[in-house]
């Protein structure tokens, strides 16, 4: 019975997953393909909810290590974001002060200062998070 109760949960867990994935595709390609912004932004929350919930509801090791890691990873998502925004306002402002006046050229220098800045904010987002998936190797190791 123990093997068919098995069996039973992994059919749930993979048809769960499935399920999980298509949101996420269906996002991505209402985005993209379909130009639906609103249904897309809405199979993206769903999407972000699930995961929640199920991130939530599993009873795993290192629990708080797994998350501390997402929350680093989605740090130096937002960092390397802002770093090349900082990279297209630096372009954009160089460009505006060569062909006009010289005050955008004060823009240009703020510009590049953010994206300084950002860089460095993505290396110390990096090295945070490859220290928390080394040390989560490491506990893996030690408990198996």
């Amino acid at each position: 019975m123990n093997t068919l109760s098995n069996v039973i949960d992994n059919i749930i867990f993979a048809v769960f997953f499935t399920f999980v994935g298509a949101l996420l595709a269906s996002s991505l390609i209402l985005w993209f393909y379909a130009d639906e912004k609103f249904l897309s932004v809405m199979c993206f929350a769903l999407f972000a909810v699930l995961c929640y919930i199920t991130f939530s509801l599993t009873n795993f090791r290192f629990k708080s290590e797994i998350s501390e890691l997402a929350v680093s990873l989605l740090k130096l998502t937002i960092a390397s974001l802002l770093s090349f925004l900082g990279c297209y306002f630096t372009q954009l402002t160089y460009d505006l002060a060569i062909t006009s006046d010289s005050s955008y050229l004060i823009l240009s220098f703020i510009s590049v200062i953010f994206m300084v800045s950002q860089l460095f904010s993505v290396y110390i987002n990096l090295n945070y998070s490859v220290k928390l998936s080394n040390y989560l190797s490491k506990l893996y190791k030690s408990a198996a």
